[in-house]
């Protein structure tokens, strides 16, 4: 009987869904979905019918927090078992986390081969404020959907790239650049070693574009799409759209800084990596010519993430996604994580 894992990747403007079955040892795509808002109804509909088709049951999922609420922590401890891991950080909390123990879902795990001390284990930190948690859950429940586990925006990242055919002997940059934060992954070796939520993203961009010139949001958000940092069209309109390539690079500007000091932190770090090559993915991804302006800046090749290349699908699916393939790093994440469980 095939397995199958759906991933739920619930946004702030929009929810992306990815459903892959594992038939013998073969991973395969069923189906992705790109729902326009983050009411309940309408994805539980594409759920369903997914079920329907695959003569399924349940609606069962993964899916994933990220933001303030949320922290990822890299720490060494001594030899213990992560029942002991868990223990220590309840007992000296304000070391490891920015909240208060009893406000937070806590997890940790042990990163094999992530540290080179003797008697000393590199771990992983992952706590969310129960707020968010229940938040979460109370879509789920909306959507008549069960959940068996949340993960991290940008651990899933990390989980999707697993399944890129990639080897490198320095870091690779995961940049999701969602529509009000960009999640930030550094991979060493195959293992996430940074993480960061930089509270940045494309409604930035799309806000500054409408006070710029004076637009209304849903011109701002179009004109972001069809032209972003391209500077061709006709003459006539040249004008119209430097400004629209100045009001979008100004906003990068500044992302660009975070980007640039979270590289830095990472390389300031006991054998921090230099970045190689940064996998782009997130709504901003779309924009024309954004990967060219990011790799100039940053001095890195930048590359739109295909998660789907690598992934055996039916012809029609991969013609009707191949263009927005950078949207689904996460939910396909996810949704590999939903296999472990299947």
């Amino acid at each position: 009987m095939p397995e199958f894992g759906f991933g739920l990747d619930v946004g702030a403007a929009n929810i992306k869904l990815a459903c892959i079955k594992r038939v013998k040892k073969e991973l395969q795509l069923v189906d992705l979905v790109l729902q326009k808002g983050i009411e309940p109804a309408p994805i539980k509909g594409e759920i369903e019918r997914i079920l329907s088709e695959n003569k399924l049951k349940e609606g069962e999922v993964v899916t994933s927090v990220s933001g303030p609420s949320v922290v990822v922590r890299y720490v060494d401890f001594p030899d213990m078992s992560e029942g002991e891991v868990k223990n220590a950080i309840a007992l000296e909390s304000e070391r490891f986390l920015p909240f208060r123990f009893e406000d937070v879902n806590l997890d940790v795990q042990v990163l094999k081969g992530a540290s080179e001390s003797k008697g000393k284990m590199h771990v992983l930190i992952v706590a969310a404020r129960k707020e968010i948690i229940k938040k979460r859950l109370d879509f789920l429940d909306s959507a008549g959907l069960i959940p068996i586990a949340i993960d991290v925006d940008a651990l899933s990242l990390a989980n999707c790239f697993e399944k890129e055919t990639v080897t490198s002997t320095n870091a690779i940059g995961l940049l999701n650049i969602g529509a009000t934060f960009t999640n930030l992954c550094i991979i060493e070796e195959g293992i996430p070693c940074f993480t960061r939520d930089i509270p940045l993203g494309g409604n930035t961009i799309s806000s500054h574009l409408q006070k710029r010139l004076g637009i209304l949001p849903e011109e701002a958000e179009d004109l972001k799409i069809k032209i972003g940092l391209s500077q061709e069209g006709e003459e006539a309109e040249k004008e119209k759209i430097t400004k629209i390539n100045d009001a979008v690079k100004e906003i990068l500007e500044s992302f660009l800084k975070e980007v640039r000091y979270s590289f830095d932190f990472h390389q300031s770090q006991a054998k921090g990596k230099v970045i190689e090559r940064i996998y782009l993915s997130g709504g901003t991804s779309l924009l024309k010519e954004v990967d060219k302006f990011l790799g100039a800046e940053l001095g890195v090749s930048v590359e739109i993430w295909n998660p789907l290349k690598l992934l055996p699908a039916p012809k029609e699916l991969i013609d009707k996604w191949q263009a927005m393939s950078s949207m689904f790093p996460v939910s396909l994440g996810l949704a590999y994580k939903g296999l472990e469980y299947a």
